[in-house]
């Protein structure tokens, strides 16, 4: 059991995760993907060919094994859809068969690619995704191989160790990190204690407003959440109707990044 944003509240009793995937109910494939995937991965379906079935428990986290279940899910669709692509027809050499092997990129991969062109160091970033759900963890995969620093993210949450924002922690590519809901990041406690990674941490409401400002084209907004804590130091604060309000401004980003 777990409750919280993407099950990163943890019941450390009950660690093991199943994960099923119907793919005739899924928005995100198209008919053709269905078809192939059903054809591909017809020994491994269940519930009349129409379900993948996967489970995790190699840590004691339950948000990880999470993690790690969606990773099998995301390996495993891509392996089948990748398996109809065109072959040569001449007979390849032992060379030309392992630069085939490790230069082959998958659809997401490829549009992750062409996506995030542009982005380069010190630039600020806004990140999709509420807790380990919806995040969009192949352009996240992709600035890792980017190698792109300095980056200022903007996110509900920062991942895990080894998922989503997680894996720019480890690499140490985030200078300061902007976020609501943290977590059981043990890297990104790591940074913040010892100073390497500035944090700004700000309610919930607040970065959903924050993220709705900017995009109205509205440059700041009164809230009362946060008065009279540590979130409205050295904020402009105001009276409306016998109650303290803070002043929060919309967010300034360069690229935003949803799934």
């Amino acid at each position: 059991r777990s409750s919280g944003p993407g099950g990163q509240h943890v019941n450390k009793t009950e660690t093991k995760v199943e994960l099923r995937f119907n793919i005739s109910d899924s928005v995100l494939l198209t008919s053709a993907q269905k078809r192939m995937i059903s054809k591909n991965l017809g020994n491994k379906l269940i519930e009349n060919n129409s379900t993948i079935l996967l489970t995790a428990q190699e840590t004691r986290s339950q948000a990880k094994n999470k993690a790690l279940a969606i990773k099998k899910l995301h390996d495993l669709i891509n392996e089948a859809l990748v398996q109809d692509e065109p072959r040569i027809a001449t007979r390849p050499t032992k060379a030309s068969k392992e630069k085939r092997i490790s230069t082959k990129k998958t659809s997401g991969e490829i549009k992750s690619m062409q996506a995030l062109q542009g982005i380069t160091n010190d630039m600020t970033l806004m990140l999709g995704g509420f807790g380990l759900c919806g995040i969009p963890e192949n352009a996240i995969a992709h600035l890792v191989k980017m190698g792109v620093n300095n980056l200022t993210c903007i996110s509900n949450n920062a991942g895990v160790d080894d998922f989503g924002l997680g894996l720019l922690l480890q690499n140490k590519q985030i200078k300061k990190m902007i976020s609501s809901y943290v977590g059981e990041n043990e890297e990104f406690e790591r940074q913040m204690l010892s100073g390497e990674l500035e944090v700004e941490l700000i309610p919930q409401g607040t970065l959903a407003e924050r993220c709705k400002a900017a995009q109205g084209g509205f440059p700041a907004f009164y809230t009362p959440a946060g008065y009279g804590t540590e979130v409205a130091e050295g904020k402009e604060t105001r009276e409306f109707n016998g109650k303290m309000y803070v002043l929060e401004k919309a967010f300034e980003a360069d690229f935003a990044i949803v799934k």
